[in-house]
């Protein structure tokens, strides 16, 4: 049996590992093979918006070269037998283990913006966070283990115009202000210690000034996002952008405290399973 996951072009990389995290659940439990996703994502709209480090979009939003295939996994193009096969299109692991009750021995297709929360993955965390490292390319892999050894703490701030500003009369998700991370990293300090602080982002250093003129606070120069969301795996304590879903997939790996601003809580996100100890609040 297949499973494979539904991908839409203008998803970013935390809106597309939610149906490929669930796939691969699937696909290593119950032993279904699965198809090669398509990453690279030529997103016109994420950078018209604007308010974005250009130099880095390839890599950045349009996830240029972020990934190898596992070796176990299928082509669809190869399979041309996969053109006339029929899938059930599920939103979650739930409605998956249902279909296959009732229908027995089905292929599966996860939607990519049915279920964009964390509920069903918690027993699977570290099962997905080995197989990211798995497709992973080793360049980045090599770039990541440094960070390893020290602490520091983790800002993902999303500067893209695709989230809105406080008080804009559009609809949409609000952007989590620099002026909080400003803010939440001092009162992070007082926490946690002194601790450096590394910045992960779509902006460059333009849109960043602000945060970045505080004391023992870099950049990340990284050229694709799962270098960054690796990266960010690895921090003490990770203040993110409450609407992004690349922010909350770093605190669901990475299992550290996290907070973003009280006008953008990650709890929608359901970040946090009733046995967890980590701490995912506002500031």
């Amino acid at each position: 049996m297949f499973v494979k996951v539904q991908y839409c072009r203008n998803a970013g990389l935390g809106n597309k590992l939610f149906p490929w995290s669930r796939a691969i659940v699937i696909a290593d439990k119950l032993e279904y093979d699965l198809i090669d996703p398509v990453w690279f994502s030529p997103r016109g709209a994420g950078i018209t918006r604007g308010g974005i480090n250009y130099a880095k979009s390839l890599g950045k939003i349009w996830l240029l070269k972020n990934f190898k295939n596992r070796e176990k996994d299928v082509s669809y193009f190869k399979n041309f037998d996969l053109f006339h096969s029929k899938f059930s299109l599920v939103g979650n692991l739930d409605e998956a283990f249902k279909v296959m009750q009732l229908e027995g021995n089905v292929n599966l297709m996860f939607g990519w913006n049915t279920c964009h929360n964390f509920e069903d993955l918690y027993d699977y965390r570290s099962l997905i966070f080995t197989n990211l490292n798995k497709i992973t390319r080793n360049r980045s892999l090599a770039r990541i283990e440094k960070f390893r050894k020290n602490e520091f703490i983790g800002l993902n701030i999303r500067t893209g115009k695709d989230f809105i500003k406080k008080g804009s009369e559009k609809r949409g998700y609000y952007l989590t202000e620099i002026d909080w991370f400003v803010k939440a990293l001092n009162i992070s300090r007082e926490l946690y210690g002194k601790l450096p602080a590394l910045v992960i982002s779509d902006g460059g250093e333009k849109e960043l000034e602000k945060i970045l003129k505080l004391p023992d606070v870099s950049l990340l120069h990284s050229s694709n996002a799962i270098e960054d969301l690796l990266v960010l795996t690895k921090s003490k304590v990770l203040l993110g952008s409450g609407n992004s879903s690349f922010s909350a997939w770093a605190s669901f790996l990475g299992g550290m405290n996290t907070y973003s601003s009280v006008e953008t809580p990650f709890d929608h996100f359901k970040i946090v399973g009733n046995s967890s100890k980590q701490i995912v609040n506002t500031l």
